[in-house]
């Protein structure tokens, strides 16, 4: 067995065992405030992951696609704001604060 397989199977395994829990808004704050290259990218990439995923998959009158040419760093921005402003809600889970930022920033008109 080559070393590289070793290693890939013990990551692996590590990956298997640990727990699964979904990082809260301290969490995400966490590395959003960090400036850290990696965990800008661990940041930026949640929030659009987990906005893309939201905007896909909630049909619903209260959360609307956003209005075109937004980029994922302007909700990126928005999002960062919204984890700054509300510092009692940082214990939800990090996707809940996602979904809330998007739901004020782009609320659907009737």
């Amino acid at each position: 067995m080559k070393p590289i397989q070793i290693i890939a199977g013990l990551v692996l395994s590590a990956a298997l065992v640990s727990p699964v829990h979904a990082i809260t808004g301290n969490d995400l704050k966490e590395a959003c405030d960090d400036d850290e290259f990696h965990s800008e990218v661990r940041c930026t990439s949640y929030i659009a992951g987990a906005a893309d995923s939201i905007m896909r998959l909630v049909a619903s009158q209260w959360i609307c696609t956003p209005p075109e040419g937004v980029q994922y760093r302007q909700i990126t921005a928005i999002v960062e704001k919204y984890i700054r402003d509300h510092p009692k809600n940082l214990h939800y889970d990090a996707s809940s604060l996602v979904e809330f930022a998007l739901k004020g920033a782009f609320p659907c008109s009737k």
